[in-house]
């Protein structure tokens, strides 16, 4: 156990990480306003066929992203990852705020759910990396409580205009790839690449200045 140790900044670097975690409760709550108002108010008219592959595609992307980020988290990091990742994430909330068709909706759909997917992967794997033993299991939880948190979002916001509500989900998944650039890479990642000096670090940083290892 490291000595002196803080849990701020272990907090701070999980926080940033699952705010991608959040953004994906935000993926997950979506239709169930978004597609209610399209449907009341003639916006985008889609069968009830249409409508279920609109809400299920994302998850057909957060299942592909698998394969993506077992190739990713090795070679450059879980950090990396996630703010890589932030981009077709966002592109995929702008195609829905500007969707005026079905398959705008569907191309939308799937791009958020695959960056999101690849979120829930890399923050509870980030910070396991970053965390002590005794904080681990506080904030790898932390991870569900921000999924919950961002489906909340978008329920609370169920009367807002669904694009309003859509150009608002944009903020998160931007504000965790600012949060994160700030944020040490895995001092674990770092070992394996033989990068010790890096590791120490960022072990520094996450410990605080008084730590003693």
């Amino acid at each position: 156990m490291t000595e002196g140790a803080s849990i701020f900044p272990q907090l701070i670097a999980t926080f940033g990480a699952t705010l991608g975690a959040f953004a994906l409760g935000t993926v997950v709550s979506w239709p169930s306003s978004a597609l209610l108002q399209m449907r009341s108010e003639g916006d985008i008219v889609l069968s009830i066929e249409q409508e279920g592959l609109v809400s299920a595609i994302a998850f057909v992307g957060a299942a592909l992203v698998q394969i993506v980020a077992a190739f990713a988290f090795p070679v450059i990091g879980k950090k990396w990852s996630l703010i890589g990742l932030v981009f077709p994430f966002i592109c995929g909330w702008v195609i829905l705020l500007l969707s005026s068709n079905y398959a705008m909706l569907l191309v939308g759909r799937f791009l958020t759910g695959f960056s999101g997917g690849a979120f829930v992967l890399a923050a509870p794997a980030y910070t396991a990396d970053i965390a002590e033993p005794r904080y681990r299991g506080a904030l790898g939880s932390s991870m569900q409580l921000m999924v919950n948190i961002g489906i909340l979002f978008n329920n609370v916001n169920c009367n807002t205009n669904w694009r309003v509500s859509t150009g608002l989900c944009i903020i998160f998944p931007a504000l965790m790839a600012i949060w994160m650039f700030f944020m040490p890479r895995s001092p674990v990642f770092l070992i394996t690449k033989g990068n010790i000096d890096e590791a120490r670090k960022s072990l520094q940083y996450l410990r605080g200045k008084k730590s003693q290892h």
